[in-house]
């Protein structure tokens, strides 16, 4: 009887570590809603088992942009404490761009973003430190990775 509670108290612990590999969501799975005052919110679900969503929204976009979007890139970023102005400290995020597609689309664009609450970490080799500016200062906040992939695929994090 012991040895069935060991065995299944590992199952379980391994189940809630939550080391699968995750990607953007897919334009499809992206979900709009109008939000009051104009433009739309947005909502992804994230993988099964989990109790948090990607959420995004841009109150310039109309109600068909989002059948012109693509994903345009990927940005992990990590978390920073401001201890002078708390405002300005961010958590760990997974920060998703999507843009319009096509003559006239140009303007239609969305951000998914998902924070779970943890520290992210690539999971590809596709992950990359962004460049530095013309007089080289960092262009992101250290620990940041920008994904070279034009695929979400191809920018796993987990």
């Amino acid at each position: 009887m012991k040895r069935i509670f060991v065995v299944g108290a590992l199952v379980l612990a391994a189940l809630a570590n939550n080391s699968y590999a995750a990607t953007c969501p897919e334009v499809s799975e992206i979900i709009q809603s109008p939000m009051s005052g104009g433009g739309f919110s947005y909502q992804a679900p994230f993988p099964t088992g989990t109790l948090i969503n990607w959420t995004g929204g841009d109150k310039w976009t109309g109600e068909g942009d989002i059948k012109t979007l693509a994903f345009t890139s990927v940005r992990i970023q990590p978390e920073t404490i401001d201890r002078v102005d708390p405002k300005k400290t961010k958590q760990w995020a997974v920060i998703c761009r999507y843009e319009g597609q096509g003559k006239g689309n140009e303007e239609a664009n969305a951000t998914m973003v998902l924070k779970p609450g943890r520290r992210i970490e690539a999971d590809s080799d596709n992950w990359k430190t962004p460049a530095l500016d013309a007089s080289g200062e960092a262009t992101a906040p250290v620990g940041t990775l920008d994904c070279t992939s034009e695929e979400p695929n191809g920018c796993k994090f987990k």
